[in-house]
């Protein structure tokens, strides 16, 4: 009994020993393998750094950390450090937490995406309109808007042109991206015209989309204070 007890004791230490010994001689070999290589400061997403944010703010809100990386393997374009000449350029996209970071994942903030502010409840919906029914180069994000939709109806043996309200009042978002007043907006070489981006219900959505497959849609603008008859339809004089 105590032979067996004594054998059960030596294997377990035998065991123990082992491990210790495995352990040393990997630590070992990884400090070797690292003392081969010429080590160097990289900077490391510890995060997930949205699209949008600057590299300065990545570095305040501590998404990103200092890793040693071999020098040999380093990306020519890795990014080294976060300074004055960088901290404001944007990522246009996401990055990935553990990402080591490049040069090429930042760009200067007017490069990248434009980011629309929604109102809260509404949707955006955006209109390609000449400059007529865009009330010429006249709009600017901010500006307030009532949209009309003429369309043409057979009556008999004629065809009936009515305009019709569609909405009283919505807000410009946007005039062909251009997100901010004072932006300088580029119109289309080849059709004359620009995207304006409303804001509208999502319930009502529909509504304005129909209108501008449907018939042609004008834009008027409106001036602090004035109101235009909602569902208001005019017919010419002498039509059904």
């Amino acid at each position: 009994m105590k032979r067996v007890v004594f054998l059960s004791v030596l294997a377990f230490l035998l065991a123990a020993a082992a491990g210790v010994l495995t352990y040393l001689y990997l630590g070992g070999a990884e400090d070797r393998a690292i003392g081969r290589f010429t080590m160097m400061d990289v900077l490391v997403s510890s995060g997930e750094i949205p699209a949008g944010t600057t590299l300065g703010d990545a570095q305040q809100q501590g998404l990103i950390e200092r890793q040693q990386f071999p020098e040999e393997y380093a990306p020519s374009n890795v990014l080294l450090e976060v300074n004055d000449g960088n901290r404001g350029l944007v990522t246009p996209d996401d990055l990935a937490e553990g990402q080591i970071l490049l040069t090429g994942d930042f760009a200067e903030p007017q490069d990248a995406p434009k980011l629309l502010d929604v109102p809260e409840g509404k949707v955006a919906v955006s209109l390609a309109l000449d400059a007529a029914p865009r009330v010429g180069d006249f709009l600017i994000p901010g500006d307030l808007v009532a949209v009309f939709a003429s369309t043409a109806k057979q009556a008999g043996d004629s065809s009936v042109t009515q305009t019709r309200v569609v909405f009283p009042s919505l807000e410009v978002l946007a005039v062909a991206g251009i997100t901010e007043a004072g932006g300088i907006f580029e119109t289309d070489a080849q059709t004359g015209s620009l995207l304006v981006t409303l804001a509208v219900d999502p319930n009502e959505a529909t509504k304005l989309v129909n209108a501008a497959q449907g018939g042609q849609v004008y834009l008027s603008l409106l001036s602090n204070g004035t109101t235009v008859p909602a569902d208001s339809v005019y017919t010419p004089a002498g039509q059904p």
